[in-house]
Order: C-alpha cells, then sequence, then structure tokens
C-alpha cells in the first residue's frame, strides 16, 4: 500500500517521493538482519519443512500449508468442510479450524472452480468499490495476504461483505442519480 500511496499522492512531490523512498532503502539496509528473519525464513520454513514436523510456529504453519496442498492435490474439486476437518486432522493435526491459512482452505474446501471463483469476485467487488485498477490491485493483494494469515476468516461473513458491499454501493449510487434526474425533471 505504501508503493500505491506514493504512486497516487498528490501531497508529496517527485523530489519528495524520491526522498522518501530513499529513507525507505535505508531503514531496510540498517535493518536487513531483521527483514531476513521475519520474511525470508518464514518462506523458507513454509517451503521446506516436513509435513509432520511441529517445532515451532513456523514449522506448524508450513506443515498446514503442505496438508493442504496434498489435500488440494487429491481433491481439486474441493471436499467440503467436514471432511477437509477429518483429513487434515488425521494427519495428527488438532487445529479446530485446521489450515495454516485462508487462501489455500478456500482451496481445499470449496475446490478450484469456486474458490477461484471467490477471488474473482473480491477482485471484481474491491475494482467496482475502489474505481482506479492500481488501487483495486493492491486492496486485493492485502486482503489475500490477511486471508493467508488468517484461515478463520475465509468463508465469515466479514468477508463476504466486501463482495455485497459493491452491490450495495452499486444500489446507493443508482438511487442517488435517479433522485438526481427527479429534482431535475420539469413539474
Amino acid at each position: 500500500m505504501f508503493v500505491l500511496f506514493l504512486y497516487k499522492s498528490d501531497i508529496l512531490s517527485y523530489s519528495g517521493k524520491v526522498v522518501v523512498v530513499g529513507i525507505l532503502l535505508a531503514i531496510i539496509a540498517a535493518f536487513a538482519t531483521q527483514f531476513h528473519s521475519t520474511f525470508v525464513v518464514k518462506i523458507s520454513n513454509y517451503l521446506t519443512a516436513d509435513e509432520y514436523d511441529f517445532g515451532y510456529s513456523a514449522h506448524a504453519r508450513s506443515a498446514g500449508f503442505q496438508t493442504d496442498l496434498k489435500l488440494f492435490k487429491e481433491h481439486i474439486f474441493g471436499i467440503g468442510s467436514l471432511r477437509y476437518m477429518e483429513e487434515f486432522s488425521a494427519t495428527g493435526r488438532t487445529s479446530k479450524t485446521g489450515g495454516s491459512n485462508g487462501v489455500t482452505r478456500i482451496l481445499v474446501i470449496y475446490g478450484l472452480p469456486f474458490g477461484l471463483f471467490i477471488f474473482l469476485s473480491y477482485f471484481l467487488a474491491l475494482k467496482k468499490l475502489l474505481i482506479d485498477p492500481v488501487m483495486a490491485t493492491g486492496a486485493f493483494g492485502m486482503f489475500m495476504l490477511f486471508l493467508w494469515g488468517q484461515s478463520y476468516y475465509s468463508a465469515s461473513p466479514i468477508s463476504y461483505a466486501i463482495i455485497a458491499g459493491a452491490f450495495v454501493a452499486s444500489q446507493a449510487a443508482i438511487r442517488e442519480s435517479s433522485n438526481a434526474v427527479r429534482k431535475d425533471a420539469p413539474q
């Protein structure tokens, strides 16, 4: 979102944006080891941990992620929530929510066609609400990162409210324009 802020900002001039980017790069350089342990190591743990290795939280997330991928490969059209929980707990995991993240959980439970439909619906709703495709893409990316981190929001009313919000906003705009037309009409 910071990159989108710089791209869309009318507050900062071009030289101001360059200074902000320079300061950001200096901060990243100063905290390079923290950046490495926060991002690079976590990504590595997601991809390399053994499926049944439950050392610390990164390994537990990785095991859940790899279990989701294994289940997705076996059931590309989805297995449903109840069967997902049964198969997930059969791997030795006892999480009530199952899964390591909401993105792979949606794909495993609902399957590829409906999962892609949900993700496309999120993107189109955000595009309709934000109008600008760059801002909509940034918001969609942030929402997907949120789902990646919080698996229990994958099928919650608050997540689906994003999709419903586009229709509510659209209806409000239609009502507002029809009221404006009525006021302008000769009496």
